[in-house]
Order: C-alpha cells, then sequence, then structure tokens
C-alpha cells in the first residue's frame, strides 16, 4: 500500500491538482526534494479527492556520475507512493554547454514518452525563477527572455513556481520522502550554479526578503506583457512547413517593431528548434523582409525575400544550371522565374529586384541559367567587374553569393538576375526587351 505524505502544504497540493486540469500527470523527476514533493502532492491530493486521474513519473538518465544515485532515489521514491516509474535513457557527455544540453536531452526525451492527452509537470521554483531572470538579465534579455521560466507552454505545466526551494525541502523532511541533492548543481563551471551560490546571497544580504521576491514578481508582471504583445504578433500571417517558414513581409512593414520582432522570433522557433534567434537573426529577416536582399540567419539559414513573403529556411546548395528560352520556366533555390518578351512601348521595369531586362537586339536565348563561378566577371561600362563585388555591393552576404543567379548569353554573363544588368545588354527606352521576371508567391 502507498504510503500517505502526511503535513504536505495545502496550497502546494491545490497548485498541483488546478495545473492538472483533469489531465493524466506525467511527473518529471529529478531525484531532488523539489519533484519529490511536486509527485507526493499530485499522488496525495487526488488520493484524498477520490480522483483517479493517472499518475507517473519519468526520470531521465544522462549517464553522468551522479546519475545512478538520482535514479535509485527516484525509484524508491516512486515505490513508497505507488506510482510506475518509467526510465529514459538520454546520455549526455560531460564538458561545455552540459546544463543546457542535458536540459534539452530531458526535455526531447520525455516529450518524445508523452502521450497525447497527459500534462508533464517540472518542479522549478521561485528560486529557478529568480536565478533565471537575473542570468537572462545578464545577457541582456528583452520582455520575453525576462518573464522567465513559463508557468503554462503545450504541455508542460510547472505549479511550484512561487514556492522556494526551502520551503520544498521543508516540506519533503516533514513528509519523510526520498530525495538525494544533485552534486552538479555546487559545480561552478556552471553559470546558474555561479548565480545560485554567488549572485543571489549578495543580493538577499543586501535585499533581504526582497531579492527573490523581487525578482519573481518581475517576471510575473513581463510575462503579462508578453501575453499581449504576443496575442498582437500573432496577427501577423506565418505559414509553416517541414524545414522552414514563411512571414508575411507587408505586416511586418506596417506593425509596430515591438510587435513585428514578436512574429518574427514566434517563426524562427519553428525552424530553430525552439531558439528564438539572436537579435542580429531578428534585424536580418525583418531587414529581407523591407528592401528584398537576402540575408543570413545563424544556423546556417537565410531569410529571402519572396514578394508578399520573407521565407527563412536552410541555405540551399546551388542548383545545377539550366536553360531557359522566351516563354519558359525554370526554379532556382527555392524561386521561381519565368522569360519573356515586352514589345516596345512596354511598361517600365525596374532594373533589380522581381525582373531583370535585356535589350531584344543584344541578347540571344535561350540563355544559361547558372551560380556563381570562382572568377566570373561581368561588363559593367566600366570594365569588367568581379560578380563577386557586384553582389558585396548590392548587400550580398557572402554566405549567399554562391546560390546568386547569372544569366548567360552565349560564353558572356548578360546579367546577375535581380542585380545587374552587363552593359552591352542593357536596353534602351523605346525597343522591346526580354525580361526575366522572378515570380512572386501569393
Amino acid at each position: 500500500m502507498a504510503r500517505t505524505s502526511e503535513g504536505l502544504n495545502a496550497t502546494i497540493v491545490a497548485d498541483v491538482l488546478d495545473a492538472a486540469e483533469g489531465r493524466p500527470i506525467v511527473v518529471a523527476l529529478g531525484g531532488g526534494a523539489d519533484s519529490a514533493v511536486l509527485l507526493a502532492a499530485a499522488v496525495h491530493g487526488l488520493r484524498d479527492a477520490a480522483d483517479d486521474t493517472p499518475v507517473r513519473a519519468v526520470f531521465v538518465r544522462h549517464g553522468l556520475a551522479s546519475s545512478r544515485m538520482l535514479e535509485d532515489v527516484a525509484v524508491e521514491l516512486t515505490s513508497d507512493l505507488g506510482v510506475p516509474l518509467r526510465v529514459l535513457d538520454a546520455p549526455v557527455e560531460d564538458g561545455p554547454d552540459l546544463e543546457a544540453r542535458a536540459r534539452r536531452a530531458r526535455y526531447e526525451a520525455i516529450g518524445t514518452d508523452l502521450q497525447p492527452d497527459e500534462i508533464a509537470m517540472t518542479a522549478h521554483t521561485a528560486d529557478d525563477q529568480a536565478e533565471t531572470v537575473v542570468m537572462r538579465l545578464a545577457r541582456g534579455s528583452g520582455s520575453a527572455g525576462l518573464s522567465g521560466i513559463p508557468s503554462e507552454r503545450g504541455p508542460w505545466r510547472r505549479p511550484l513556481l512561487h514556492h522556494t526551494r526551502a520551503e520544498l525541502r521543508g516540506q519533503a523532511d516533514t513528509s519523510a520522502l526520498p530525495y538525494a541533492d544533485d552534486p552538479s548543481n555546487l559545480d561552478e563551471r556552471f553559470t546558474r550554479s555561479r548565480i545560485r551560490h554567488r549572485v543571489m546571497p549578495l543580493l538577499e544580504e543586501e535585499l533581504p526578503g526582497s531579492a527573490r521576491r523581487g525578482l519573481v514578481r518581475s517576471a510575473s508582471l513581463l510575462a503579462a506583457d508578453e501575453a499581449y504583445f504576443g496575442d498582437l504578433a500573432r496577427r501577423v500571417p506565418i505559414r509553416r512547413d517541414r524545414g522552414f517558414v514563411r512571414i508575411a513581409s507587408a505586416a511586418l512593414a506596417v506593425e509596430d517593431p515591438v510587435v513585428a520582432s514578436r512574429a518574427v522570433r514566434s517563426a524562427l522557433r519553428h525552424v530553430r528548434d525552439g531558439y528564438p534567434g539572436e537579435e542580429s537573426d531578428v534585424d536580418n529577416v525583418l531587414s529581407a523582409a523591407t528592401d528584398g536582399i537576402s540575408r543570413p540567419v545563424s544556423g546556417g539559414l537565410v531569410a529571402v525575400n519572396e514578394g508578399p513573403w520573407v521565407r527563412v529556411g536552410d541555405l540551399p546548395p546551388p542548383p545545377d544550371s539550366t536553360s531557359a528560352a522566351v516563354g519558359d520556366r525554370f526554379d532556382w533555390a527555392g524561386a521561381t522565374y519565368r522569360v519573356t518578351r515586352a514589345e516596345a512601348g512596354h511598361p517600365t521595369f525596374l532594373p533589380g529586384g522581381r525582373f531583370t531586362v535585356f535589350s531584344s537586339a543584344s541578347v540571344s536565348p535561350p540563355f544559361e541559367f547558372r551560380g556563381v563561378l570562382p572568377g566570373d566577371s561581368m561588363a559593367t561600362g566600366e570594365g569588367n567587374t568581379p560578380v563577386g563585388e557586384l553582389l558585396r555591393a548590392h548587400g550580398i552576404h557572402a554566405d549567399l553569393r554562391p546560390v546568386s543567379l547569372l544569366a548567360v548569353d552565349g560564353a558572356k554573363i548578360a546579367a546577375v538576375v535581380g542585380v545587374r544588368t552587363a552593359s552591352w545588354a542593357a536596353p534602351l527606352a523605346s525597343e522591346p526587351v526580354i525580361v526575366v521576371e522572378r515570380e512572386v508567391i501569393r
């Protein structure tokens, strides 16, 4: 028979049950006092309420020095409480960025194991929240980062964010719950550990009783602001697909920069495994949306203007060369182009961007369309200019130049498509023209 956990604070139990919303509960056990209390509160509260909602626990085994000790405690705790335990293997190597790598591994392992109707609970505390705010403040985070650890996101719930680590340890001791202290929490190689053991005690000494409470309140206020601006950002149309995302360029242009930036971060989370990108990534996407110039995004991605959309995704490899005559359409690096002819008296085509215009008397399609090769140069009226220099002057990032498109007529480069037409191929205002148009995605 499961052992009862007498002495648990009624508020803790109520917070856990409220977060559950009547759905099956999966508690992420780490072996410490915090998650022990979380699991006991779920079991104790449901039993007292005569509620048969299922509860189970998971422990993620990383294969580190302390893993076996913490797993043994998790086994003992779940046995005492009569809760099924599932141990998931997610090994990580010791070394740089260990905390972040282990955290990602845990979330991925538990998320994969989670059933559609279940919610996952973690035992983050008010102390964790305060430490997170200090850490992100030092890194220059905005309100999204400074709002701290969310109490709810997707299937995840964190019902103990307003309870302190000391309070939960006291609850574990009062209820005689098995737990152990993870030695890695004392390892000052890790930023969070240094904040926990050096910075927070200093803040509490200078601001007794208010430092942690004030940081947690700031996180809560900023989370409310972030939720409001997040609702506004969701008005920006975003189309998500496997490996890339499209954001409506016009909406980014008319929205307040605060809202537009949030929309971009939301899109980047889709293609960056939940990471919202650095400030420079957001700026590059917004710039690509407004000026039409493709820009890189960290992680090997690229932001490409596609008319009413800016597309963010993997940087494609240079496609094979292709041939196209008047009336043909072809694809290149995620965009579709067509070659057409316009007679004298045609409307004016703005050079660059979507349209590349040639004198029909000077070129003889079909063109060869290919990527940039070492040594490529084009006649500009001031001699031959290296294509790489033309792209640089046009603001094309070095990472994107290999997938830039050239139109070749015979043996001569007739244009860097979307950038500049060769001097010998440029049209006069009164003559028929050949037009290479990048089609707009609607």
